[in-house]
């Protein structure tokens, strides 16, 4: 069924159902549009946890205490 026959078909629709249609549409566009979001997000604070976890073990290596670093307790004082 081509794009062509798709639009015959939404035209011989009655007003009603084209109406519904549309709004079916927009609320399948909506969702889509918030799950987009989403996964965006999720993608972002994935991306910067592996960062923050790069950085902490950099500044451990060079000597750097950070706030989020526990302390080594077998460590002597």
């Amino acid at each position: 069924m081509g794009s062509n026959d798709r639009l015959i078909q939404y035209r011989n629709l009655s007003p009603q159902d084209q109406a519904t249609f549309r709004r079916w549409l927009w609320l399948n566009t909506v969702v889509g549009a918030i799950l987009a979001v989403g996964l965006l997000a999720m993608a972002l604070v994935g991306s910067n946890a592996d960062r923050s976890q790069t950085e902490v073990a950099a500044g451990a290596a060079a000597g750097e205490a950070h706030a989020n670093v526990l302390p080594n307790r077998l460590s002597p004082k």
